[in-house]
């Protein structure tokens, strides 16, 4: 085994640990010595891996929530994409709960940008195709961004919801049905504003 194989085995046993103490504690109140005698090891070797307790909370959320998309064929797989998302939230809620007390708003939306921006990213490059015009790539990206910040800040919406929230599921088909109706919308009002402006 190489070093690289150990030092990430040795991270993924600490972040179970972790991950295993935030299902009954808040974070702020989990020690490293509770973390490294759960996994058999000794502070050295955790503060060779991690600063603090916080270090390793990030950690867990970017290696949890990074590519989430890549495992999708967008083509295809959309709405599939969209509600594993919303999946992975509900199954992690706690753990992202006691990260966004932990990090913040917008250090928490940070993590899934990425994810939501491939995701916002086809949805509107696909809506583009199905209409009889070119638009500025500039007019794109803006709607890009746009709509990843929205999506962002529905996911800390849902994750500071109550568990068993009835507006869950609700929230869930709203965002299915608003996301795509939204961006051909905005792309359709783009349509008729460069026909004008071209006659």
């Amino acid at each position: 085994m190489t070093h690289k194989e150990r030092s990430n085995r040795t991270k993924k046993a600490l972040s179970d640990s972790l991950k295993r103490r935030m299902e009954t504690t808040s974070v702020s109140k989990i020690t490293i010595r509770e973390l490294v005698e759960d996994c058999d090891l000794d502070r050295k070797t955790f503060y060779y891996h991690f600063p603090d307790i916080y270090a390793l909370l990030v950690w867990t959320i970017q290696q949890e929530a990074f590519g989430m998309m890549s495992q999708f064929d967008m083509l295809i797989d959309e709405q599939d994409a969209m509600e594993f998302t919303f999946r992975y939230v509900r199954d992690n809620r706690k753990m992202l709960s006691c990260c966004l007390e932990s990090v913040g708003r917008e250090e928490l939306k940070h993590f899934f940008y990425q994810d939501l921006y491939e995701l916002t990213r086809h949805t509107v490059e696909h809506q583009a195709k199905l209409l009889p015009c070119e638009f500025p790539q500039s007019y794109m990206d803006f709607l890009m961004q746009m709509y990843t910040e929205a999506l962002g800040g529905t996911v800390i919406t849902l994750i500071q919801m109550k568990e068993n929230d009835p507006k869950w599921s609700r929230m869930q088909e709203y965002i299915s049905i608003a996301l795509p109706a939204s961006i051909r919308g905005s792309l359709m009002a783009a349509t008729q504003r460069l026909s004008d402006s071209n006659d």
